[in-house]
């Protein structure tokens, strides 16, 4: 368990290990539509990612965070 902070630096530190170049990026991931020209970010919107160098291919961005962070019975549905 964690926020994207934990996975995403965890993450550049064991490919920096690996040898791999890798770099820790923080801003916003915005997955809302505009509303005509007005495009919100929220706090909520923040995240944080690696870029792995990829021979070739240049910075390549990664993101180590699980989709689903804690799995949900059905009964916490009902609640």
């Amino acid at each position: 368990s964690g926020h994207c902070e934990l996975f995403a630096s965890s993450m550049a530190i064991l490919l920096r290990l690996g040898g791999v170049p890798s770099r820790l990026v923080a801003g916003f991931r915005v997955s809302r539509d505009p509303v005509g020209d007005v495009l919100t970010v929220r706090q909520s919107d923040a995240h944080a990612w690696v870029e792995a160098y990829v021979p070739g291919s240049g910075w390549t961005a990664v993101d180590p965070t699980p989709k689903v962070l804690r799995m949900t019975a059905v009964t916490d549905w009902i609640r």
